[in-house]
């Protein structure tokens, strides 16, 4: 994808420049990593989510005055190193086609570098890959990695 984005990136700024319409001049940067997981054998209720992401376990406790909840919308922000951006982790309930309903875990890197060179342009790109991936291993638990994408960290 990567390379798709620097090739558009480029047809982009010919255009831009063929129109005289001036330098392109980034306020900010962003990566996005999306994963839709269906809610099936693996989460057959919410009460599962914690399972497949700890940070998000509910608390067993013999009697509970809630029910397990209808729906959830859990967000952190985390700081990129350098004051270079903000690493955005969700996770939703969602419903996609055919009316199946889903459990989306986005994470976002967004923010900017402070220079405006290509070089810091791309080197910011690497870092909030970096983070995306590693934040998805620190969000997701050993049963995620097994169950759902069928493989060990």
């Amino acid at each position: 994808m990567i390379q798709q984005f620097r090739d558009r990136l480029d047809d982009f700024e010919r255009f831009i420049a063929d129109l005289e319409l001036g330098a392109m001049i980034p306020a900010q940067y962003e990566l996005t990593y999306v994963n839709h997981i269906p809610r099936g054998e693996k989460i057959s209720t919410l009460a599962d989510v914690g399972r497949l992401f700890p940070d998000f376990a509910r608390q067993p406790r013999q009697e509970r005055f809630l029910p397990h909840p209808e729906g959830i919308n859990w967000r952190t922000i985390t700081n990129l190193p350098g004051r270079k951006g903000r690493l955005h982790a969700t996770i939703r309930t969602a419903t996609r086609s055919a009316r199946e309903n889903i459990i989306l875990f986005e994470l976002t890197a967004r923010g900017y570098p402070g220079d405006s060179s290509k070089e810091a342009m791309w080197a910011w790109f690497d870092l909030g890959h970096e983070w995306i991936v590693r934040g998805f291993a620190d969000l997701t638990g050993e049963e995620f990695h097994r169950d759902v994408w069928r493989r060990k960290r």
